[in-house]
């Protein structure tokens, strides 16, 4: 074999020599999240809850009227006579089927449908806290 034909095979087997050039890795360094330290927590009644047990349960329940006194969500949050919280108890009695209905029957005041679907769904939602605040006692 021709000896030129024999290098030229050889280097092109052998290929010329491979340098690594290390790969330059810029690490990502991530900005801390903004804490938004002018946030307070939603402690109270989200609006429209607050005004459906304002006009359904307010004259008796926020005032010093009946044992069962509530007028913070606070309140409803606290466990009631059973093992239930008192929400889930309000919730409960607000059904027109419940054995013991509130407001009870023949009063003036009764909460629509609509009224009764948005405390349950409240309830069931866990009673999560809103922008406004307790129930007045409007006797």
């Amino acid at each position: 074999m021709n000896r030129a034909l024999w290098l030229t095979l050889f280097f092109a087997a052998c290929g010329p020599e491979q340098v690594e050039h290390p790969v330059q890795v810029t690490p990502v360094v991530e900005e801390p999240k903004q804490v938004d330290t002018n946030t307070t927590p939603l402690t109270g009644f989200p609006c429209d809850v607050r005004e459906v047990l304002q006009a359904n349960c307010a004259s008796c329940h926020a005032g010093p009227t009946y044992v069962t006194h509530f007028d913070s969500r606070d309140d409803l949050l606290e466990l009631g006579r059973g093992t239930h919280q008192l929400g889930v108890e309000v919730a409960l009695r607000l059904r027109p089927d419940a054995p013991f209905p509130m407001p009870p029957v023949g009063s003036q005041q009764q909460p629509t449908l609509a009224e009764r679907q948005l405390i349950d769904g409240w309830v069931q939602a866990g009673m999560p806290g809103g922008a406004c605040g307790a129930l007045t006692d409007t006797q």
